[in-house]
Protein backbone atom coordinates (compact mmCIF):
# COMPACT_ATOMS: atom_id res chain seq x y z
CA UNK A 1 0.00 0.00 0.00
CA UNK A 2 3.23 2.34 0.76
CA UNK A 3 4.23 2.35 -3.08
CA UNK A 4 0.63 2.90 -4.25
CA UNK A 5 0.39 6.00 -2.34
CA UNK A 6 4.00 7.47 -2.92
CA UNK A 7 3.71 5.81 -6.91
CA UNK A 8 0.37 6.69 -7.33
CA UNK A 9 -0.23 3.65 -9.28
CA UNK A 10 1.40 0.15 -9.44
CA UNK A 11 1.30 -3.01 -12.20
CA UNK A 12 1.44 -6.73 -11.09
CA UNK A 13 4.88 -6.64 -12.00
CA UNK A 14 5.65 -3.70 -9.50
CA UNK A 15 3.94 -5.78 -6.66
CA UNK A 16 5.79 -8.91 -7.16
CA UNK A 17 9.36 -7.31 -7.55
CA UNK A 18 8.49 -5.01 -4.05
CA UNK A 19 7.15 -8.36 -2.00
CA UNK A 20 9.00 -10.78 -3.38
CA UNK A 21 5.63 -12.92 -4.89
CA UNK A 22 5.16 -14.85 -7.75
CA UNK A 23 2.87 -13.97 -10.60
CA UNK A 24 0.22 -16.20 -9.35
CA UNK A 25 0.13 -15.15 -5.51
CA UNK A 26 0.32 -11.59 -6.55
CA UNK A 27 -2.91 -11.64 -8.92
CA UNK A 28 -4.35 -13.31 -5.51
CA UNK A 29 -3.59 -10.48 -3.26
CA UNK A 30 -4.42 -7.65 -5.69
CA UNK A 31 -7.79 -9.34 -6.69
CA UNK A 32 -8.04 -9.42 -2.33
CA UNK A 33 -7.41 -5.18 -2.16
CA UNK A 34 -9.65 -5.14 -4.90
CA UNK A 35 -12.56 -6.82 -3.22
CA UNK A 36 -11.91 -5.11 0.25
CA UNK A 37 -12.76 -2.00 -1.67
CA UNK A 38 -8.95 -0.91 -0.89
CA UNK A 39 -7.92 -0.67 -4.85
CA UNK A 40 -9.28 -0.18 -7.56
CA UNK A 41 -7.96 -1.89 -11.26
CA UNK A 42 -6.98 1.25 -13.76
CA UNK A 43 -6.71 -0.18 -17.66
CA UNK A 44 -6.82 -4.19 -19.15
CA UNK A 45 -4.54 -6.48 -20.10
CA UNK A 46 -1.12 -5.63 -20.20
CA UNK A 47 -1.42 -1.95 -19.78
CA UNK A 48 -3.41 -2.84 -16.01
CA UNK A 49 -2.05 -1.22 -13.53
CA UNK A 50 -4.05 -0.49 -9.55
CA UNK A 51 -4.84 2.49 -7.95
CA UNK A 52 -5.76 3.14 -4.19
CA UNK A 53 -9.80 3.30 -3.99
CA UNK A 54 -10.27 6.95 -2.97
Amino acid sequence: MKAVREKKRVTRRQVQSITGLGESQSKVLLNRLIKMGLLKRVGKGRSTEYELNE
